[in-house]
């Protein structure tokens, strides 16, 4: 078949309703999941192919994809077309080299029948599993056990040129010249054929890694490779995907993921350990599994005891770039509390402590000299304070930062928010307390919040600030069918970005309310600030208070916050968390409690944070006719909270944070 034609005139429109439509039918079947600013790219990439069905629009080729008895092998040219097969013989190197060195002798040894099992998943053109087997081969490991090398892909085109075995220039990009002579023959239009010493060591096949059946087939394996191959999946899809993996491996098994990739926020079900050449996870005993053991049980430091029974691993490449291990670093002027925290933070497998600072002055050094990840920051001390050091490290290299507050009731968290924190931390009993430790838990979440934080998005807002309030000081009058309640939700990065909206948004006749994760009294002081830095009248709210226009409230942290009718009045329900409570304030109880006291004339906002608290709630709110807002991932400092909102499909305006207020006006005000 010739090549398709890409040029604009080709070009089919796919508009924002039929991409949906075709996006959620590729995920439902594939579990590859395409945001909304892939629109041109399933546009450019599948138009061709809709003219050459003779489809004179997307929407006819998705009623095609919808009812046609031939949709199966559609969706099979649709992955080969969508998605990208780049890889080379011998990549991430040090990987294999552990594999080889270490993993396959442990595994050997462990054997009483010495037959090792790989699958190597994703493997697209082949050069992964042959590379497996040219290093097997040059190990002499052939010799010593029996090896099952299957390889799968779901493109049809890619897995038969695996099995063809014939590669150019491009793919040898790693390999040793000696190799190739040796396992390759050089082809008269100077293309290489692997050996079939080599190619009859593999068996190729087409596996879908979302779908568990077919997963399922493949038995009990030793090794997994699974490289630069998730990173396709949205995160629900992920993990089904590693929990496949995980029910394949037997005892004592691997799972190999890319430089890229990580387990963080996806499984609880592996351990990081070390290896000499690389590092792996290994899977906690199955007594632990399912109980809701804490991070410090299922995630033991390096070097300790894993617990006896069940263990499976996975390992990563540690190669360059790789940010698989999050570099840490701590400053603190105290000598105690650089220990302490230091401390904590090692005892995370996924964590290494890189350094120490003083002050300021000499954390400057250490970023240099380290490039830290994500670095714990204490406010007050002496040479260089905390905000001095913040304002340079955002303007020089912006890093993810947890402030560590000397006082539970500090106001000037928010001002390092300001600056570019991440998020915070209060120290208990004061600036050197024993107490310190009390903070392990929270502390080891925050700073392995960095796998998914935008820090561009960060360092954009934090030159584009506007310090102004905009707001108007005398409130309008709105038609009585109006709405009737603003409800926002945000984790992490909602401070800054709750001022920016309310110092942008006109003064409105509608009540606001707001469930921002965040610790008691903070929500307090919170509110007391963006009630000095806007017109509106800002405040922590309290149970059985009436919602009145112009007004902001603020749910009050470690509490749960509902929304109910009172005749023509709101009013606001503060009632005690319980410890089944994942979140307090819950931006999904929020939501949904004003939904049902609102109905049609409620708008629901969800903006920057981890995790997906307000998800479910969005489908209630959309359901029973109210309006819905979700910050895009141009500047949301973490995705999580709107990008799961957004795949629900109850969103109807995806929006950068400085589009939501005029959004906000627009509804509010018909």
């Amino acid at each position: 078949m010739a090549p398709f034609d890409f040029s604009s005139n080709h070009h089919l429109e796919l508009h924002d309703d039929v991409f949906r439509l075709v996006r959620d039918a590729i995920y439902r079947r594939t579990g590859i999941w395409f945001t909304d600013a892939s629109r041109y790219l399933l546009q450019k990439r599948l138009s061709p192919r809709a003219r050459e069905l003779s489809f004179d629009s997307f929407q006819k080729y998705f009623y095609f994809l919808q009812y046609d008895p031939r949709a199966d092998g559609e969706f099979d040219v649709i992955y080969d077309l969508v998605t990208t097969n780049e890889t080379y013989f011998f990549r991430e190197p040090a990987q294999f080299t552990a594999f080889v060195e270490e993993i396959v002798p442990e595994l050997v040894s462990g054997k009483a029948v010495k037959k090792i099992r790989i699958w190597s998943a994703g493997c697209s053109s082949g050069e992964e599993p042959y590379s497996i087997a040219m290093l097997l081969q040059e190990a002499g490991w052939f010799d010593r056990a029996s090896f099952e090398i299957f390889a799968s892909d779901l493109n049809q085109q890619v897995l038969a040129r695996a099995r063809k075995g014939h590669y150019r220039e491009a793919a040898f990009r790693s390999t040793d010249p000696t190799l190739r002579e040796k396992y390759f023959a050089r082809q008269a239009d100077g293309s290489w054929h692997i050996a079939d010493s080599i190619r009859n060591r593999v068996s190729f096949g087409r596996v879908n890694l979302y779908d568990e059946a077919r997963v399922a087939v493949l038995g009990s394996l030793d090794v997994i490779f699974c490289r630069n191959v998730i990173i396709y999946f949205d995160d629900a899809s992920k993990k089904s995907v590693v929990r496949n993996f995980y029910n394949r491996l037997l005892d004592g098994g691997y799972l190999l993921l890319g430089h890229s990739e990580s387990l963080i926020s996806l499984s609880t079900e592996f351990k990081l350990k070390h290896l000499k050449l690389t590092r792996r996870f290994a899977a906690p005993s199955p007594r632990f599994a399912g109980r809701g053991i804490s991070r410090e049980v299922l995630l033991p430091a390096c070097g300790e005891k894993v617990a006896e029974g069940r263990m499976r691993g996975v390992i990563r490449s540690v190669s360059e770039g790789s940010h698989f291990m999050i570099k840490a670093l701590v400053v603190d002027d105290s000598a105690y509390n650089r220990v302490t925290i230091a401390r904590m933070l090692q005892s995370a497998p996924d964590i290494d402590v890189i350094g120490t600072a003083v002050n300021g002055e000499d954390a400057i050094k250490q970023v240099l000299k380290h490039q830290p990840d994500v670095i714990t920051l204490d406010l007050e001390m002496p040479v260089m304070d905390g905000f001095a050091f913040l304002r340079w490290l955002m303007q020089n290299r912006p890093t993810a930062v947890i402030a560590v507050s000397s006082r539970s009731s500090d106001k000037s968290v928010f001002k390092a928010l300001e600056l570019g924190a991440l998020d915070f931390i209060a120290k208990p009993g004061g600036r050197v307390s024993a107490r310190l430790e009390e903070i392990q838990s929270d502390l080891l979440a925050k700073v392995q919040l960095v796998a998914e934080v935008r820090m561009e998005n960060l360092r954009r807002r934090i030159n584009g600030q506007n310090d102004g309030a905009r707001a108007e000081s005398k409130v309008p009058e709105l038609a009585a069918s109006a709405i009737e309640l603003v409800a926002v939700g945000c984790s992490t990065g909602g401070p800054p970005a709750l001022q920016r909206v309310f110092q942008a948004l006109p003064l409105l006749p509608v009540p606001i309310i707001v469930a921002q994760h965040m610790p008691p009294t903070f929500t307090r002081l919170f509110a007391d600030r963006v009630n000095r830095l806007t017109k509106y009248d800002v405040k922590e709210v309290s149970d059985g208070e009436t919602l009145n226009g112009g007004s902001v409230y603020v749910a009050p942290g470690g509490m749960q916050t509902d929304v109910e009718r009172d005749g023509e009045r709101l009013r606001a329900r503060v009632s005690a968390a319980t410890p089944q409570d994942l979140y307090a304030p819950s931006v999904d109880r929020l939501f949904e409690s004003a939904s049902h006291s609102c109905g049609g004339r409620l708008v629901a906002v969800i903006m920057t944070g981890m995790g997906d608290d307000g998800s479910k709630a969005m489908r209630t709110v959309r359901e029973r006719g109210g309006k819905t807002i979700a910050e895009s991932a141009d500047t949301a400092i973490i995705f999580g909270m709107p990008g799961e909102a957004i795949k629900t499909g109850a969103v109807d305006h995806i929006l950068p944070l400085d589009e939501i207020p005029a959004a906000i006006e627009r509804l509010c005000r018909g």
